[in-house]
């Protein structure tokens, strides 16, 4: 019961923290707006996420980036048809995630190229998703 709890915490603080960075930006928005618009206290915030604004980003974007590209239930397949069919219900959930979070899109054109941690945390994601579904489809044929 507790954890749930927790976790129900977790995905609160990622909404708010999208949400926030939407409407004002990643280097605009303050611990304590994300306490205050969560309804969560900021020591709780402190004590499980992180002491700064830059720490809750990251966490923020580490939890949904972990959904929002697990491509890691891709597997070899004997077929171009099974493989592209695979792609195409991936996509159109990928599409889904967006349609239901729309700052995630905003965050991930304005912070992609920048040099900031948000920036890296993309790229990495990104990379690893490239490089996951190379080597998958690489193997399937």
């Amino acid at each position: 019961m507790i954890e749930s709890s927790k976790n129900l915490k977790y995905q609160i603080i990622i909404e708010v923290c999208f949400k926030l960075v939407g409407s004002f930006g990643s280097d605009k928005i303050t611990i304590s707006q994300i306490s205050k618009e969560s309804k969560i206290s900021r020591g709780w915030i402190y004590k499980y996420i992180g002491k700064n604004v830059e720490e809750v980003l990251k966490f923020s974007l580490e939890e949904y980036a972990k959904d929002f590209s697990n491509i890691s239930g891709l597997k070899i397949y004997n077929n171009e048809k099974d493989l592209l069919l695979y792609i195409e219900n991936y996509t159109l959930e990928m599409i889904k995630k967006i349609e239901d979070k729309p700052s995630i899109l905003k965050l991930y054109f304005t912070e992609h190229d920048s040099e900031n941690m948000i920036g890296k945390i993309i790229r990495d994601v990104e990379n690893q998703s490239v490089d996951i579904l190379t080597s998958s489809i690489s193997k399937s044929f």
